[in-house]
């Protein structure tokens, strides 16, 4: 798969969202009608290293990172305890290789909030992912009708 095949997968599948791409990373948001300025976020798609996360070795050719955020329960499930927050341009300690391919793992910068990643997954391993991605799809939702809610409010 590439991320040009998953970015059309989440628009096929997924209403409401809006997509943001932005120093070699996409951002796909829940903002149905563009009604708030950023939407939430909950997945994203990253092709280069940033200069303070180079764990997963994003400069190889063709490699990117799919990132999400499943339910705290799932993440638990199958990685345990989060761990800490990182120290300002480290990575978090977590079992595992970041930079090897098609093996989901907690992310390696942000598991600390519950976010996973899997570098360049195959179709197989998309599936079988689908189901925490869509979790994080409605875990937006929630946070949207939350902030929009209060929006109306005030």
């Amino acid at each position: 798969m590439t991320a040009s095949d998953i970015t059309e997968i989440i628009k096929q599948k997924l209403d409401g969202i809006e997509i943001k791409s932005a120093y070699s990373e996409t951002t796909f948001f829940y903002n149905p009608k563009n009604s708030l300025p950023h939407g939430v976020y909950f997945l994203t798609i990253k092709e280069k290293d940033g200069p303070n996360d180079k764990a997963s070795q994003l400069s190889r050719a063709g490699v990117f990172r799919l990132s999400f955020k499943p339910k705290t329960f799932t993440y638990s499930k199958y990685f345990g305890v989060k761990p800490r927050r990182p120290r300002k341009n480290e990575v978090v300690s977590i079992e595992g290789d970041p930079a090897k391919l098609d093996s989901w793992m907690p992310h390696s910068i942000y598991a600390w909030m519950g976010w996973t990643m899997i570098l360049n997954p195959s179709e197989k391993s998309f599936a079988l992912l689908f189901p925490y991605i869509e979790e994080s799809y409605k875990q937006a939702i929630e946070k949207f009708s939350i902030r929009t809610k209060s929006r109306l409010v005030l």
